[in-house]
């Protein structure tokens, strides 16, 4: 069985002409629940074979509040808006499971995790992660020919460490539609519409490297962590804990910065065309990167680490148009992608190689300055 729920409420009042208040709040809730039953024929079954019930749930919950307080104004050609807000995010997921055998009657009303007679045993896991974002955002046209905007976010989670939990994000963009100049008006024939329009941004990651990069962990079992203290073998032996990852008290916001030039045209009423010329920059990249095997087997922590260079191109060709008079519509698209990828800087240390994850005991991938990320390694055959 599995249950999806999700819905919004918000209020929204006109504290003024042009000045309005609004806050939402939305939320997501989703379980599933199964129960699984293998039956076994003693008559054709090995000794020791029983029937067997696997039971399994799992739980999430995320909620997001926002609240804004926006205003608008026009003045002649002048139009400005200014929109201010916070916004709160939180996320729960909850799993467990539960297996049991060995039992007296065959109904399914019967077979319950209480009632099987032996292998008791359970298991659950619980994660969490939470966002909070305050930000801001200034547009202004004159004219509906001359267009700005401006954007500034302060963002704060939950998955990095506490000294570095906030980063201050800013963007900006400029817009203008030629076609609405007075100089364009010999291609009113042909030219539909043309826009120019660059900007430049920064943005945050936080979603690497799982909900608790930054603390060390530990975990519990029989097998890796209990010891029989009274030195008798067979015994479950006394509860113990090892560790399963290291923390990275240091981690911060992975942060990428974009430049982008483009091209926006409607030519003949039918076609489209759009062109895009962009540059992005990563830096404080999130990577987890390999540690001396003489520590163990807990897993390594992402850490921030050197910069990459990602630049390219994106030509988009449209068609639009209808036969049968017009009972039939249809688009015809054409999309052209180019980029390069580059490793700019790792640590700063001259030579260093960060290993690709393992696959059956082989590392077929690498990451090396000025070269792509990733790049396979191995002999050329």
């Amino acid at each position: 069985r599995q249950f999806n729920g999700s819905g919004n409420v918000y209020a929204k009042a006109k504290i003024m002409p042009g000045l309005a208040v609004k806050t939402l709040f939305g939320a997501n809730y989703y379980s599933y629940h199964s129960k699984d039953i293998a039956y076994v024929e003693k008559g054709h079954a090995e000794r020791g074979t029983y029937d067997y019930l696997y039971e399994y749930g799992n739980f999430s919950m995320q909620w997001n509040w926002t609240n804004t307080l926006e205003y608008s104004k026009t003045i002649g050609s002048h139009n400005f808006s200014v929109i201010l807000g916070t916004e709160a995010v939180d996320y729960r997921y909850n799993q467990m499971y539960a297996t049991r055998y060995d039992y007296f009657l065959k109904s399914p009303d019967y077979i319950q995790l209480s009632t099987g007679l032996q292998g008791q045993a359970n298991s659950g896991y619980l994660t969490q992660w939470s966002l909070f974002s305050e930000f801001g955002r200034i547009n202004y046209s004159f004219n509906d020919t001359y267009l700005v905007e401006a954007v500034v976010r302060r963002d704060g989670s939950s998955r990095l460490a506490s000294d570095y939990r906030y980063g201050i994000f800013p963007a900006f963009s400029l817009g203008w539609r030629v076609s609405n100049e007075a100089f364009m008006a010999g291609t009113k024939n042909w030219l539909d519409a043309m826009k120019l329009r660059g900007g430049w941004g920064e943005t945050g990651n936080d979603q690497v490297g799982g909900n608790y990069n930054s603390y060390t962990q530990f975990g519990l079992s029989p097998a890796d962590s209990f010891y029989g203290l009274n030195g008798q073998n067979g015994s479950q032996g006394s509860t113990g804990f090892y560790q399963t990852t290291f923390g990275n008290d240091n981690v911060q916001w992975e942060t990428t910065r974009t430049t982008n030039v483009g091209l926006d045209a409607t030519v003949f009423k039918n076609f489209d065309l759009t062109l895009d010329i962009w540059q992005r920059r990563t830096s404080d990249m999130l990577y987890a990167k390999a540690i001396p095997q003489v520590l163990g087997q807990a897993t390594a922590p992402s850490v921030n680490v050197g910069e990459m260079l990602n630049k390219g191109f994106d030509i988009a060709i449209g068609y639009r148009g209808s036969a049968l008079n017009s009972e039939l519509k249809y688009n015809v698209n054409v999309d052209v992608s180019h980029y390069k990828n580059e490793i700019v800087k790792l640590a700063g240390v001259s030579g260093e190689i960060l290993q690709g994850s393992a696959y059956r005991e082989q590392i077929y991938t690498r990451t090396q300055q000025g070269r792509a990320f990733p790049e396979f390694f191995g002999y050329v055959v």
